[in-house]
């Protein structure tokens, strides 16, 4: 069956428009019709179609925030649509919660795995769904049924007895994967699933995917990776700002065309409303060396890395997810250690690759993940900004109590200098907005008076008016001679706030990049691992 869909609206069970649909033969999988979602004013998703046939792996791209994780939770039943039809083998279902998603056999594997490390693969993969008898669990049953699902996606090698934390993480992805299959799933929801894989394992993975396509599973790969897109899809739909710009069979694309149907004829850059662009002092060359990291390679992702950041700069670590810059941007502060290389911070090479080592030789680190690495949220904001400088904040050097009294009078001027408003600085900090706890960290190292600052993802998760802020900031701290090293996927954010980018490609340097002189696609391209021919 086909289905023909045309987009007329009328009411329907989604709150929204209807689309009505005519089924005829040989309906595909799944469809999903005029799809529009809208959060506090904002649309997500405007109009959204996609089709997806039996035995096919069709890749959904688009840049952050395009609207591809909006559209699987609506597909799974995390999210409600609030217009929009979507079909199973042709028939009108209701997505309601992830149950029912389950229910429909819509399965949906997140980039962070579900599995619980310290039981077996077999316990993992029936969980929530123990086969019993008289409230008696079978483990015999527990391990057949395991096994039947490891067979399916042909690595019936893994042992079913093992607990999962001993897996490698491959193992665990496809541990992860059986386990949804297990449910009878024939829709697969893959989202960014190599972000974390070496090439070896996503090469094993590929070849459990292309054995799910020949039987029949419908998979949906989700991915910034476009090579992988090109070497494993049968079509693709990229989404550009909520709306879909091409569905296209993957033989008829390459790299350059994948990359120019996601950013666009007319390529977005930062204005007046999102950040000032940098721009680099007269003569960046006569400024000292302050970071030099040398031939460094971090855990199985990271290798031979080098690279160096000059007193006053901002220099971009930019990269697809799992390309290696995050584990780069933690050895720096010495959270991650590495196996070989060195890191030199203003002539001194760090040796003892810890979190305290690293912040006493001028290191600070502002994490993407501020509410579980960065902050303590029931402490106010000024003693969030003080417990990196403790001893500043003593009642005499030789009495270590702390005084509340020194330990405002150290706060009150960095609060400042980052806009914190002085009603603020008494209040436990989880009651500050988002941009507004980035300051508080940004605030703590300037009262460290780091000479080397690494910010992950610095403005995650905040609005407009503090990513502004949190620019001006850093601007800031490089004209007074700070070097400021800026991990980010945002490729806007990356051309306007930095010098320089170093672009990271499967864990090595792809190259190295003046943001005066690079273009978006440019600086995507390089992303994948490839150079963008500049016309003659």
């Amino acid at each position: 069956m086909t289905v023909s869909l045309s987009s007329s609206v009328a009411s329907d069970g989604l709150g929204g428009g209807h689309t009505h649909v005519t089924v005829t033969p040989q309906a595909p999988r799944l469809s999903m019709v005029g799809i529009t979602k809208r959060f506090a004013g904002t649309v997500a998703l405007d109009r959204v179609d996609l089709v997806l046939k039996a035995g096919e792996i069709h890749a959904l791209i688009g840049q952050n925030g395009a609207g591809k994780s909006t559209l699987m939770k609506i597909l799974a039943g995390d999210y409600r649509a609030d217009a929009g039809t979507i079909l199973v083998d042709g028939r009108v279902v209701d997505v309601r919660d992830p149950r029912a998603g389950i229910g429909l056999g819509i399965g949906l594997v997140y980039q962070e795995l579900s599995l619980l490390p310290n039981l077996t693969v077999a316990e993992n993969i029936s969980l929530g769904r123990e086969a019993s008898r008289l409230g008696v669990l079978s483990g015999r049953r527990l391990r057949r049924d395991a096994e039947a699902a490891l067979d399916a996606l042909g690595i019936g090698h893994v042992d079913v007895d093992a607990p999962v934390g001993t897996l490698a993480l491959a193992e665990q992805q496809l541990v992860e994967i059986a386990k949804v299959l297990s449910t009878e799933a024939k829709i697969l929801v893959l989202d960014e699933p190599t972000a974390v894989l070496t090439l070896d394992d996503s090469k094993r993975l590929f070849s459990a995917l292309r054995h799910l396509r020949e039987t029949g599973v419908a998979v949906v790969f989700v991915s910034h990776r476009y090579r992988e897109v090109l070497d494993l899809c049968d079509r693709c739909t990229v989404l550009r700002n909520g709306q879909v710009v091409a569905t296209e069979d993957v033989s008829a694309l390459d790299l350059e065309r994948l990359v120019e149907l996601t950013l666009g004829a007319s390529r977005p850059t930062l204005d007046a409303t999102s950040g000032p662009v940098a721009s680099a002092s007269a003569a960046p060359d006569a400024r000292p060396v302050l970071l030099e990291v040398d031939a460094l390679s971090v855990g199985p992702v990271v290798h031979d890395v080098s690279f160096r950041v000059r007193s006053g700069e901002i220099v971009g670590l930019c990269g697809l997810l799992g390309s290696g810059q995050n584990e780069v941007a933690r050895a720096l502060f010495g959270d991650l250690v590495a196996r070989s290389g060195r890191i030199t911070v203003a002539g001194r090479e760090l040796r003892r690759p810890a979190p305290r080592a690293a912040a006493r030789a001028g290191v600070g680190f502002i994490s993407e993940n501020r509410r579980d690495e960065a902050l303590f949220p029931d402490m106010t904001v000024v003693q969030n900004v003080t417990v990196a400088s403790l001893r500043s904040t003593w009642r005499s050097p030789r009495l270590p109590f702390l005084s509340p009294r020194r330990e405002l009078e150290s706060a009150l001027p960095v609060l400042a200098s980052v806009g914190v408003a002085p009603s603020h600085h008494r209040r436990a900090v989880k009651l500050l907005s988002g941009g507004n706890q980035q300051k508080a960290i940004v605030a703590r190292w300037l009262l460290k008076g780091s000479e080397l600052l690494v910010c992950s993802e610095p403005t995650r998760g905040v609005d407009v008016g503090a990513r502004l802020d949190i620019y001006e900031r850093l601007e800031d701290l490089a004209s007074r001679g700070t070097a400021v090293v800026v991990v980010t996927t945002d490729l806007d954010e990356a051309l306007a706030i930095c010098d320089r980018l170093v672009v990271f490609a499967d864990g090595r340097v792809s190259s190295e990049l003046e943001t005066s002189s690079t273009t978006q696609e440019e600086l995507f391209l390089a992303m994948q691992g490839r150079r963008a021919e500049r016309p003659t």
